[in-house]
């Protein structure tokens, strides 16, 4: 196992974590300034669903988003190396 193995990986899984609890949060990190403002304007309208009570579909959409970006980031920077 080399050295660094397991603080840069897990570097990547709380950036995993954060786009599940907090997906804006996550894509900000990633330096997604424009979808990090889509995602939380998705978050915002699945919170106020929620509060509402009309449904949680935005919720879902929010979260596989911010995934996504990390998950393309992670996988560019792969590419990069």
């Amino acid at each position: 196992m080399p050295n660094g193995f397991i603080f840069s990986n897990s570097r990547f899984l709380v950036l995993y974590l954060l786009a599940i609890i907090f997906p804006p949060g996550a894509v900000l990190m990633r330096g997604r300034i424009f979808q990090a403002w889509l995602n939380a304007a998705l978050w915002a309208i699945a919170i106020v669903s929620v509060l509402v009570g009309i449904g949680v579909y935005a919720g879902p959409l929010s979260v596989a988003h911010a995934l996504f970006a990390v998950y393309w980031y992670d996988e560019r920077r792969k590419a990069d190396s």
